[in-house]
C-alpha cells in the first residue's frame, strides 16, 4: 500500500472517530458511569455495538474501521485527562461549553496529540482543523487550531517528538 493510500484511509478513520465521538456523546454513551451498578441513561444502544456498526458501515475497508475504532476507544480511556488538558487551555470557558462537534474534534486530536506516538503531533492539529472546516461552522476552524495549538504547546511539545515531525517531513 502506498503512502498516499494509507494517510486517506487515516484521514477517512479520523473522520468517522470523530463522527462515532459525536454521535456517543449525543446518545448519552460516551461517559460510563463511576459508580459501580449504575450506568448513564442510555437511549437504548449498546456502545460497543454501536462503535463496531458505525464503523463497519462507514469505513471502505476492515483498516479503515479498526483504526477508527482504536482512536474511539483510546479517546474513552483517556477522556477525562484529555478534557481536563483542554480545560487548561481554555480562556473563560469550559470543555462542556464547547459546541459539541468541535469537542468531539478536539477531543479526537488530543488523544492523538498526547497518546499516539505514531501520529506527530502537528498532522493531528492540521487534520483537526481540516475536519473543523469540512463539518463545522466557519468559526470553528479557528477555534479548534488555537485550542489545539495550546494543548500541544503545554502538554505534548517535547524536543522528541519535534525531532522525529522534522525527520518525517524530511524524508
Amino acid at each position: 500500500m502506498t503512502e498516499r493510500k494509507k494517510l486517506h484511509r487515516k484521514t477517512e478513520a479520523r473522520e468517522i472517530a470523530m463522527q462515532l465521538l459525536f454521535q456517543l456523546e449525543q446518545q448519552s454513551l460516551l461517559i460510563q458511569s463511576e459508580t459501580p451498578g449504575k450506568t448513564v441513561p442510555s437511549s437504548g444502544w449498546n456502545r460497543n455495538e454501536l462503535i463496531r456498526d458505525f464503523a463497519a458501515q462507514n469505513a471502505r475497508d476492515n483498516f479503515t474501521a479498526e483504526t477508527a475504532k482504536k482512536w474511539v476507544y483510546g479517546v474513552i480511556e483517556n477522556l477525562k485527562t484529555c478534557d481536563e488538558m483542554v480545560g487548561t487551555v481554555l480562556k473563560k470557558w469550559s470543555v462542556e461549553r464547547v459546541m459539541p462537534l468541535e469537542r468531539a474534534v478536539i477531543r479526537l486530536c488530543v488523544y492523538q496529540i498526547i497518546f499516539c506516538d505514531e501520529i506527530p503531533p502537528k498532522v493531528a492539529i492540521n487534520e483537526g482543523v481540516e475536519m473543523a472546516k469540512k463539518f463545522g461552522t466557519s468559526h470553528s476552524s479557528k477555534f479548534v487550531n488555537g485550542v489545539l495549538d495550546a494543548v500541544y504547546k503545554r502538554y505534548g511539545q517535547t524536543e522528541e517528538n519535534e525531532a522525529a515531525y522534522e525527520n518525517n517531513i524530511n524524508t
